[in-house]
């Protein structure tokens, strides 16, 4: 009794599944790198004060914007790759012995890492806000508040889930 007693559509879709959410785990990974690597450069050339100050203003808006909106992507990214793998998870627990439960044997995202991840992104867009100052900064920190609720959500919804 070996995966030939699986049926080739669910052995597909667990390959399917499985391809996804290694696919959104690197979108989600690449794009931490860019937008972090790109804020932190866009923020070194303001400390550096070498181009005029309204092109240093649009790169430092641009830059916020970018890392607002990858911020957006990476969420999503991380959502689906967890979708993802729970799909792997069920077909290993339905077909047991046949798979070597790799899957089940990943932990749940955690909180740490969200956490980690949380403070990194809000440090540079407290910079961000600070170096561009004026009411445009402070409409920008309307994203703080954003992060802020959204990890007290993902905190609760994990605590519920693991609670329930």
């Amino acid at each position: 009794m070996g995966k030939e007693d699986i049926p080739n559509y669910v052995l597909s879709e667990y390959e399917k599944a499985q391809d996804s959410a290694e696919h959104h785990n690197s979108l989600m990974w690449n794009l931490i790198y860019i937008g972090i690597g790109l804020s932190l450069f866009i923020l070194y050339i303001f400390l550096k004060g070498e181009i005029p100050s309204q092109l240093i203003r649009l790169f430092l808006v641009f830059g916020a914007i970018v890392l607002a909106y990858f911020s957006f992507i990476i969420h999503k990214s991380n959502i689906i790759k967890f979708q993802k793998y729970r799909i792997c998870k069920e077909i290993e627990e339905k077909y047991k012995g046949k798979f070597n439960g790799q899957h089940r044997k990943i932990e749940e995202d955690n909180i740490i890492s969200h956490l980690a991840l949380f403070l990194i992104k809000s440090t540079i867009f407290y910079a961000y806000i600070i170096a561009i100052g004026d009411t445009l900064g402070y409409i920008l920190s309307v994203f703080i508040i954003f992060e802020v609720a959204y990890f007290i959500r993902y905190v609760w919804n994990e605590n519920k889930q693991h609670s329930g």
